[in-house]
């Protein structure tokens, strides 16, 4: 998909899952998220560690929805942790230096076919590094992911593909002019007099884009 009229801005670092978690935090995050020139629309993606990426996800919708966002907001729970997308292309991301420092050697493998069952990828990584070094978050996972080839992770990994239809979903929530918060709540948990004109936009907008489940 490619479109020269939409940018994705500076990243926003929440420093850590319970800046969001906690009451308010969200909120406060969307809220400084929004006031970026030219916001069109907000991803949200962060590590799941032991939560259920799709409970914390749908939590997230509610609470942006309730708070009034005016802008579209997709989340995307990476399962675990975001590294384990790296598991899932180790045959670009291996035999690469990283800015200077050691990185996986060619010789890496993952042999369990579910990438997202792993816990501690962090770990993982550091015990496959070259040279005897610690994975650094901040240091690594950016050159990393340069690497990484979305065609080899997306059949491999549930959350990765999530990633990439919350894209699609925010493009046509943006080219639609609907303030849209996704994945969308059952309807099931929301009776019809409860819902709200974003709610009825989600909806609009599943029907109209079958989403991934996280």
């Amino acid at each position: 998909m490619a479109r020269f009229d939409i940018s994705v801005a500076r990243v926003r670092n929440a420093h850590s899952c319970s800046n969001l978690t906690k009451d308010g935090g969200l909120e406060d995050f969307i809220t400084l998220a929004s006031q970026e020139p030219g916001c069109g629309a907000i991803l949200i993606l962060m590590d799941a560690d032991k939560e259920c990426p799709l409970t914390l996800a749908r939590d997230f919708s509610q609470r942006i929805e309730s708070a009034g966002s005016k802008y579209p907001v997709v989340t995307v729970i990476a399962n675990r942790e975001y590294e384990a997308w790296f598991l899932a292309s180790l045959e670009t991301i291996s035999g690469h230096d990283l800015d200077g420092r050691p990185g996986l050697p060619t010789t890496a493998v993952y042999e369990d076919n579910d990438v997202e069952t792993l816990v501690s990828v962090k770990g993982w990584l550091t015990r496959q590094f070259i040279g005897s070094r610690s994975y650094k978050e901040t240091l690594d996972q950016a050159i990393m992911t340069r690497y990484l080839d979305p065609d080899l992770v997306e059949p491999r990994s549930r959350s990765f593909r999530r990633l990439m239809h919350a894209v699609e979903e925010a493009v046509a929530a943006i080219d639609s002019k609907q303030t849209v918060f996704t994945p969308a709540v059952p309807s099931a948990v929301i009776s019809p007099a409860q819902e709200t004109p974003q709610i009825k936009s989600n909806r609009k907008l599943k029907r109209a884009n079958k989403p991934h489940n996280l």
